[in-house]
């Protein structure tokens, strides 16, 4: 190929040039060269035991800062490397491999000074490899896909062919037969140089492929598409990646995509989706010298809610060494100064049927909170952040919905249209031997921002047999859309108990004559004839709760009864309605869609319930300030 003839080997010959001087025999038998997949260098000069040399941008128009080079007949020998176009050394100092790039580790710090690194090469080290961070290649995703070879929940495809002909893999994994109740799409290599983020995507899925509670969960409700590399000529040819001009791939969502990667993607996905692709994670590594994790999040709503909750879990559940803290600092949304967010493949994920945390990850190439991100800690906070999936589907999704056209819109009088916060009333009832403390509630989970609990409870702790109520108030945001369910939270057991506002898009109403004497959203009530009149003072809605007939009550409350589990530790299990409102999204073009009327029951779990036996649940709410005052391209997506 043309490109990877500019990067050949160069035979370093400066140091018999030099002054006149004539030089030991094992200077001129140094060489520097990138000859070979992902290399990147350009060499200038030698002078003595100091090596001049730079980043090749290729079609990056701006400063960027990879660099891939390998360094033979140097044994022995003590060397200062010398960048002459930036500070391109990261926090760790240069990665380094003794074997070819099997396996890698970092000099450190110590090693570096200034836009320079020295080191001293051992007596039998005939040929090392340093790079900007561990570099993952074509070759490292063909060694774990051979490690899971046979495996009946992973599926090898292509996506498509890249302009030079190099197949892109297209892996599926999880549920593959038959149909998932959610899925889930996994991107990477947007900017082929942000390699550690591919070490994050192997431990996602591996998790998902475990033979363990997390993976087979994975195995029997999610279906996972991932594509490792998007920009796989650039990953093998060792670009830069970012803004290559004239735009880079995370630049070609809007209109007719440049790269095929982007178009065979867009092409893929929403067939694919069928109205059930829930989660849309892009992993990216940030800007140099970057010191933590972070992660991009739309601005719109209620996909940043979404996502907010989504990220609190993780921060909750993650056990590995690398950690997210979820903070305004660590959790920055697209700025409107940025290029427009359609470009982005979060921002094109957004518009997908059935979306509901469209995302990015930022893991930085280095360091982690003074951690050295590693490839074993890296795929494990990959696992994390797979367990985390997890936890907010069966947490913060709203379950499977029966097709009673009844309750299309659930039960939340806010949901008509009233652009003001609209008040629900929760009933707790101790059904259990004792007195239960409830101590202080909240509102956690998927849009837990549009929620806050005003009032209650009214008595505490609830006696036995008693009840207690708690007043929460949902305000909508001004652009109408689908939000999520609450999650009522009794902080002194850390119990979740499912709830909360159901899909909608506003304007849109039950019609015909499956929806006679049927109750509607806003408070109204069918006519007979396919059209709604105003519910009349005191009159009920007549439901059957929990399984019980006959049961009238007024909207917009709710009931919870708390009861004793067979462990002997107190739960609560909310007596839902029968039926629940089905899900609704936009299409990206301000037309609603529902997606799917599904059964109410999920892998025999009490719905509604869900104890959470977690140590740590850290909830915050801090509005997002920008990182740093971040301008798009500081952002890395």
């Amino acid at each position: 190929m043309q490109r990877s003839t500019r990067r050949k080997t160069h035979l370093i010959l400066g140091a018999l040039l030099v002054c006149g001087a004539t030089a030991p025999r094992a200077a001129a038998e140094i060489t520097v060269d990138a000859d070979y997949p992902g290399g990147n260098i350009v060499f200038e000069r030698i002078e003595g035991d100091h090596v001049y040399l730079h980043q090749e941008l290729r079609d990056t128009p701006i400063w960027w800062f990879y660099w891939n080079f390998r360094v033979t007949g140097a044994a022995g020998r003590d060397l200062t490397f010398h960048f002459t176009n930036g500070d391109v050394i990261d926090l760790q100092g240069p990665a380094m491999s003794l074997d070819e790039g099997g396996t890698w580790e970092w000099l450190g710090s110590g090693s570096v000074s200034g836009a320079s690194f020295s080191h001293t090469f051992g007596a039998e080290a005939d040929s090392v490899r340093f790079c900007y961070a561990i570099p993952y290649q074509e070759a490292d995703l063909a060694e774990f896909l051979a490690g899971h070879e046979g495996h009946p929940h992973l599926a090898e495809e292509v996506l498509c062919r890249d302009r030079s002909g190099r197949i892109v893999e297209r892996l599926r994994l999880g549920k593959l037969d038959g149909e998932p109740q959610h899925r889930v799409a996994l991107t990477c290599r947007h900017h082929s140089c942000e390699m550690m983020s591919s070490w994050v995507l192997e431990g996602i899925l591996a998790a998902i492929l475990a033979d363990d509670d997390d993976g087979r969960w994975f195995q029997q409700n999610v279906e996972v598409v991932a594509v490792p590399f998007m920009d796989k000529d650039g990953v093998e040819d060792g670009d830069q990646g970012k803004a290559r001009a004239p735009h880079d791939h995370n630049e070609d969502y809007a209109g007719e995509p440049l790269y095929p990667t982007v178009c065979a993607l867009k092409n893929f996905l929403p067939g694919w989706s069928q109205g059930k692709l829930r989660i849309a994670l892009d992993l990216h590594c940030p800007y140099i010298h970057w010191p933590d994790i972070y992660w991009v999040l739309v601005p719109d709503e209620p996909y940043q809610a979404n996502t907010r909750a989504f990220l609190t879990l993780l921060a909750d559940i993650q056990e590995g060494p690398l950690t997210y803290t979820y903070s305004p600092a660590n959790t920055v949304v697209w700025p409107p100064t940025s290029p427009p967010i359609g470009t982005k493949n979060f921002g094109w994920s957004m518009t997908l049927p059935g979306m509901e945390v469209p995302t990015s990850l930022e893991l930085p190439y280095s360091t982690n909170a003074g951690v050295p991100v590693t490839p074993d800690n890296a795929r494990a906070f990959g696992r994390d952040i797979a367990r985390a999936i997890r936890e907010y589907l069966i947490v913060s999704v709203p379950p499977p919905v029966s097709a009673d056209p009844g309750a299309l819109f659930g039960d939340l009088t806010s949901l008509g249209g009233n652009p003001g916060p609209q008040v629900e009333t929760v009933t707790i009832s101790n059904d259990s031997s004792g007195a239960v403390d409830l101590g202080t509630p909240g509102i956690t989970g998927a849009g837990s921002g549009l929620y806050q609990v005003t009032s209650g409870p009214t008595q505490d702790p609830i006696p036995a047999g008693g009840t207690a109520d708690i007043e929460v108030t949902f305000t909508p945001p001004a652009q109408g859309g689908s939000f999520p369910s609450y999650v009522l939270k009794i902080d002194a057991h850390h119990i979740h108990v499912s709830g909360g506002s159901g899909r909608f898009r506003r304007g849109v109403r039950p019609r015909g004559p499956r929806h006679q004497n049927r109750g509607t959203r806003s408070g109204r009530s069918g006519d007979g004839r396919g059209r709604s009149r105003p519910r009349q003072a005191g009159e009920a809605d007549h439901r059957r709760l929990g399984g019980h007939a006959g049961i009238s009550r007024p909207l917009p409350s709710r009931r919870l009864a708390v009861r004793e589990a067979v462990s002997g530790h107190r739960g609560v299990r909310r007596q839902r309605p029968l039926y629940q409102p089905v899900r609704g999204c936009f299409d990206g073009q301000g037309r609603g869609q529902l997606h799917g009327l599904r059964h109410q029951r999920r892998e025999g779990r009490h719905l509604g319930l869900h104890a959470v036996s977690r140590q740590r649940r850290r909830r915050q709410r801090d509005d997002v300030v920008g990182k740093r005052g971040v301008e798009g391209k500081t952002l890395g997506v």
